[in-house]
């Protein structure tokens, strides 16, 4: 056998940038099953690639590794209970909480279900039936994506109107503008820019079947002096007009009244932090609470066996990595194949009864090159009597590259000696 010793770093260096995207799932399946913060994914997988690599570097057994394993099991167990126990529920912003109080519902509610409670908590709240829309402040994003039409200095709104039916659910956009009040005050023109559905640019179809619409306008406001937790109301008209069966344009004016609540950054990271509070209660409940301590408990008795029995805290005693590599036959090193003189006609051999016969000899290997053919019968290595193939595999198994050694042969019937180089 041939050992290899291969730097301690070649292999830290290796586990780092393969281990570290194999870990790194592997810790974000722990971290999303056990609760924690989704910004611990990254302490907890450059955790995991250090106990791997001082284990690597100090050549622990497989013993140490399975103690390690359990100390590892143990020890982020304590932290999800852990972490599960001492997370408080964040308390829900005051205007949130009116919202939902005028809704009869909880935040439970609305996050689990959003669709079902009518609403998405995800970007913003709108609920028709409450007549009533939180949006984002500042230069982001308003209710929708409009934002980025206008100047730094305003927030566009979309305000949605209840349904009408109309041919085709055709409608187009004359005017319209919004009263604020409460903590906003003045007058706000709806955008034609953005109310793409003019009536300069619309043709009807007056052929069609009857359906649903839901008329719309945007307005913008300043959004230099809105601040989280803001509140004030919009007095909204909209005027449009709609084909009728006779062939005839119908004028209408739209009202509605919005109530308009600022949730800013706060909510946002009032969302991302009831997100982390609901998970981490997970580790609380049955089956994962049970498969934790049990598990532990368990972890916690295979180290006492591991170090009391299997010696696991030992190491291999080297302050290198050790590859061993299977060192090639003799034969294999020779370049050639050989079979005993019993499996070959009397006139082959020459009368001989021990040796090796060479069945097979590579071109390009020391015995090729050293001039031995196919049909030699190797007799003798540096003087030493080759009875069997099995000899001559011993024999030529001590050499390595750039050796030599002399090889007599018998070949149609005279000997023979040659030299051969490796």
């Amino acid at each position: 056998m041939r050992q290899t010793y291969i730097p301690p770093w070649v292999w830290i260096v290796g586990l780092f940038f393969f281990g570290y995207s194999i870990l790194g799932v592997v810790t974000s399946i722990i971290v999303t099953i056990l609760g924690f913060p989704y910004e611990w994914s990254c302490a907890i997988t450059i955790g995991l690639i250090g106990i791997a690599a001082y284990l690597f570097y100090n050549r622990y057994t497989v013993w140490g590794w399975l103690l390690a394993a359990c100390g590892v099991f143990i020890a982020i167990s304590i932290m999800a209970i852990g972490n599960a126990i001492i997370s408080t529920e964040p308390e829900i912003p005051q205007g949130l909480a009116s919202y939902l109080d005028a809704q009869s519902t909880s935040f439970e509610d609305v996050f689990n279900d959003p669709y079902g409670a009518n609403v998405w908590y995800d970007d913003y709240f709108y609920d028709y039936e409450f007549n009533r829309i939180d949006i984002r402040n500042g230069q982001d994003y308003g209710i929708v994506y409009y934002d980025t039409f206008s100047s730094p200095n305003f927030v566009d709104i979309e305000v949605i109107f209840p349904e009408i039916e109309t041919l085709g659910g055709q409608w187009a956009f004359v005017e319209g503008q919004s009263q604020a009040s409460g903590g906003l005050q003045g007058v706000y023109p709806a955008r034609p820019d953005l109310n793409w559905l003019s009536a300069d640019d619309t043709e009807f179809i007056f052929d069609a079947e009857p359906s649903t619409a839901y008329p719309y306008s945007i307005y913008s406001i300043p959004s230099n002096n809105l601040e989280s937790g803001f509140e004030f109301t919009l007095d909204v008209s909209l005027t449009i007009i709609t084909p009728l069966e006779d062939g005839s344009i119908e004028e209408q004016t739209l009202q509605r009244n919005v109530n308009l609540y600022v949730a800013s950054d706060f909510y946002y990271n009032f969302v991302y932090d009831y997100s982390n509070w609901q998970r981490s209660q997970f580790a609380l409940q049955f089956p994962l609470l049970l498969i934790l301590v049990g598990g532990s408990v368990i972890s916690a008795g295979a180290s006492v066996w591991l170090i009391r029995s299997k010696n696991a805290l030992e190491r291999l005693g080297s302050n290198n990595f050790i590859m061993v590599m299977r060192k090639p036959s003799g034969l294999k090193t020779l370049g050639v194949e050989a079979y005993t003189l019993d499996d070959l006609k009397a006139d082959t051999t020459y009368g001989l009864t021990q040796g090796a016969f060479l069945g097979f000899v590579s071109a390009q290997s020391p015995a090729g090159r050293s001039g031995l053919r196919a049909g030699d019968i190797v007799i003798k290595v540096d003087e030493k009597l080759i009875k069997a193939p099995r000899d001559l595999e011993r024999a030529m198994s001590k050499f390595e590259k750039g050796h030599y050694t002399h090889v007599e042969i018998m070949r149609h019937g005279e000997s023979m000696t040659t030299e051969v180089k490796f």
